[in-house]
């Protein structure tokens, strides 16, 4: 008898506990789903459905009745539901990226069917006077309190909770990376305070890297410790701006690479080094030191200038050393440097 094949890409699961199905249940609910053209891959008992806070869309729809963990359930697809996307199995995550601890998975799920929430993301209480571009908690909602180490509870609320669930994170108009929340409050507050309506913000350390960006005379930045931030809208060229951060995702597909030792320069140098003005720059660099290293030296083509650095990677601690790269389209014998490079990757 011929078996019955199952697509690699079908794999049934329980939508209460995401764990994917047995081979002989695979194959019952995959023929199931073929011959009434479900799309879901999340299959519920009815006892699940109530759970969901769901009911079938046809009263009398029918179900597969099969034997799963030593008893015998009626399962019905998320398609035949009244809210299939509500009925599936996701992991819950919180806002700041972090993974939600296993102790509050079952608290969270619950109070997503319930409450019938869409969004898996939830936020920590005590994080969201520090996100003020999500515009606090909607009136008259309330926390979900989560379990928590030596018997204590936790309050969190849903993305769906907050007034503006889709509001735009301040980040580095040239990277894209969204600054950390310390510097979150302080630019949404200058934001409101100023009435920048952009999200976008250079600072003034990628300014003084890039010197054809232009700030518009007379405007000062805002300061966030010891740093300074200008927003794309008191910037005169924005286009520059643009070019750059165009420049810098073509160049995450080869990152900013030492010509001296091979390896790929660690993101708080090479993000800097994507600002480059080149026109088109070589993954390769080295400073303005490592050019005596090689044999012949290294030699710079007239006019050229060096790119300066601030490398805040130091092992021994924290440090403000600022340094000067060379490309390798700037050097008059970039065949030495080509041949070192060739060496290291025959080792």
């Amino acid at each position: 008898m011929r078996r019955y094949l199952i697509p690699k890409t079908f794999s049934a699961a329980n939508a209460s506990s995401g764990k994917v199905f047995p081979p002989h249940l695979q194959e019952t609910l995959h023929k199931a789903s073929k011959q009434h053209g479900y799309e879901s891959k999340f299959w519920v008992t009815a006892e699940g459905m109530k759970r969901f806070g769901v009911a079938l869309k046809d009263p009398d729809a029918k179900g597969i009745e099969a034997a799963y963990k030593d008893s015998k359930n009626i399962w019905y697809n998320a398609d035949q539901t009244t809210r299939p996307s509500i009925v599936t199995f996701s992991q819950p995550i919180f806002f700041s990226g972090k993974a939600v601890p296993f102790t509050m998975h079952t608290a969270l799920r619950k109070a997503k069917c319930e409450k019938r929430y869409l969004s898996d993301t939830w936020i920590h209480a005590t994080s969201i006077p520090r996100l003020p571009h999500l515009g606090g908690v909607k009136p008259g909602e309330e926390p979900v309190l989560v379990p928590d180490i030596e018997d204590t509870f936790k309050k969190v609320y849903n993305m769906e909770q907050m007034m503006n669930p889709k509001g735009k994170r301040m980040s580095s108009a040239i990277t894209g990376r969204t600054y950390p929340d310390e510097v979150q409050t302080v630019l949404v507050a200058a934001s409101k305070e100023r009435g920048f309506t952009s999200p976008l913000w250079v600072s003034a350390k990628a300014i003084t890297s890039c010197p054809s960006i232009i700030v518009v005379e007379g405007l000062s930045p805002v300061k966030v410790a010891e740093r300074l931030y200008y927003n794309i809208q008191q910037v005169a060229n924005p286009e520059i701006v643009g070019e750059l951060r165009d420049k810098f995702a073509r160049s995450k597909l080869i990152p900013p690479t030492s010509g001296l030792s091979g390896k790929p320069y660690p993101s708080a140098v090479a993000d800097q080094l994507r600002t480059s003005t080149l026109q088109d720059p070589h993954p390769y660099w080295v400073t303005e030191p490592e050019l005596l290293f090689f044999n012949p030296v290294l030699e710079v083509r007239d006019g050229q200038r060096p790119l300066k650095v601030a490398e805040d990677f130091s092992q021994e601690g924290y440090s403000r050393d600022v340094r000067a790269f060379y490309n390798a389209r700037q050097l008059k014998n970039p065949e030495v440097l080509d041949a070192h490079i060739k060496r290291l990757s025959a080792k």
